[in-house]
């Protein structure tokens, strides 16, 4: 008994962490199964097929953050440069991407690449803010997970998304896409707004032009160049596929995928989050060259994520798939088989997840985001050439092949491989 008491007062705060960010997620999954089937009814499929696909395009976009926040974050732990003038150079590159994402989008669905049957200016606009606004709130987010208090943030995103919530349930019943968007874009400012604030109690800063160094943007920017490719390589895996269905299977396949991929993306994130808010404490542990601890990390961690993901992915196939097909309004042969397909897909991904979040959090990451975008390439030209033979299945299965002829071995191998060459 004392021996438990022990552990559990020696890994505290990652149980804590651990805690806040399931209770986030909790929040998420239950916001997503309440409100999908909600707009679906009161957008109709074609409606929300195009709030769908701006809600992906906002994802796929982050992107656009050049890695620079997760760098930021690896920089703060290091505290090996001057945080102020970092932070300020960063706040106002964001900014000021703002003024080019407006014509950039005003393009692209111009031009069709991106298919808006109306409204453009506005869903340009719009689609600027959201991204902005999320690129936003993940760096004020970064300097509380700094100092690993991931909890914070995630206390701040459970009032944040019980607020977005209740806001798009009120106003759905107006069956408007640009209602929604502006709702979430109001909550999302009262977000950063409480980020900032309780930011500032960690660590001491203040907002001006006059700390900018322009030098130090462009040193950061090749510090951060890998995770840059690694967040490309992560939106071509999850969110390019609807942005392609939209050009090929139209709405009625784009509503499938939408929601075959917010139904598992809870499951994915839920069990990701045992290794993702160990970002912080191992690169700690990495700057003091504790390897030994680090292996036994990566093998309890790889183990209790499997044995969880099977237990889960058991339980869906077995309880899940009825409810899911009754849940989506899609009771069909072809919802059946995607939800199989996808229920591999995401079990593999969520262990692969563990051996890429240690390499992303020692900066040994270059392989294996090379790796990872030769996966996302791969699933896409094999999802067109699917997609056209298979139907939405098609999508998902090439998704899953992708994954199993790259990162699935590499990742783990590259991993144990860096791990010994330390301790040798």
């Amino acid at each position: 008994m004392k021996r438990i008491i022990y552990s559990v007062k020696d890994n505290a705060r990652y149980l804590l962490n651990l805690c806040a960010t399931f209770m986030s997620q909790f929040v998420s999954a239950l916001s997503v199964l309440i409100l999908t089937p909600l707009l679906l009814e009161r957008l109709g499929t074609v409606h929300f097929g195009t709030y769908g696909v701006i809600l992906n395009v906002v994802l796929f976009s982050s992107i656009f953050d050049f890695g620079l926040n997760v760098g930021f974050l690896k920089r703060l732990i290091e505290k090996k440069e001057d945080s102020l003038v970092l932070l300020n150079t960063v706040f106002f590159f964001f900014l000021g991407m703002f003024l080019l994402y407006i014509p950039l989008f005003f393009f692209l669905f111009s031009a069709g690449l991106v298919k808006m049957d109306d409204g453009i200016p506005f869903f340009a606009l719009m689609t600027s803010v959201l991204i902005v606004q999320n690129i936003l709130a993940a760096f004020f987010d970064v300097i509380i997970q700094s100092v690993n208090k991931i909890f914070l943030g995630r206390s701040i995103r459970v009032v944040k998304l019980l607020l977005e919530f209740f806001g798009l349930l009120l106003l759905s019943v107006k069956g408007s896409v640009p209602v929604l968007l502006i709702a979430s874009a109001t909550v999302n400012t009262l977000y950063i707004i409480a980020l900032v604030y309780f930011s500032r109690r960690e660590l001491v800063y203040c907002i001006s032009l006059k700390y900018i160094q322009w030098n130090a943007l462009v040193k950061h920017l090749g510090y951060s160049f890998w995770y840059f490719l690694n967040t490309v390589a992560v939106s071509l895996v999850f969110n390019s596929q609807v942005i392609m269905m939209n050009m090929i299977a139209g709405s009625t396949g784009v509503a499938k995928y939408l929601m075959i991929t917010r139904f598992y993306d809870m499951m994915r994130i839920g069990l990701s989050n045992f290794t993702a808010v160990l970002f912080p404490v191992l690169a700690s542990i990495q700057e003091e060259g504790r390897w030994d601890q680090i292996r036994s990390y990566f093998f309890r961690s790889l183990l209790r994520v499997s044995i969880m993901g099977g237990i889960i992915f058991v339980l869906v196939w077995w309880i899940g798939k009825p409810l899911f097909l009754q849940w989506s309004k899609f009771n069909d042969p072809e919802m059946s088989r995607l939800f199989m397909v996808f229920s591999v897909f995401i079990l593999f991904i969520v262990i692969d997840n563990v051996s890429a979040t240690f390499l992303g959090a020692f900066r040994e990451n270059k392989a294996s985001t090379l790796m990872a975008l030769v996966q996302g390439a791969l699933g896409l030209g094999l999802g067109y050439l699917l997609l056209l033979k298979m139907g939405v299945t098609g999508m998902a299965l090439a998704s899953l092949i992708a994954l199993l002829l790259t990162n699935f071995w590499f990742n783990p191998w590259y991993l144990v491989k860096l791990i010994k060459k330390h301790m040798a």
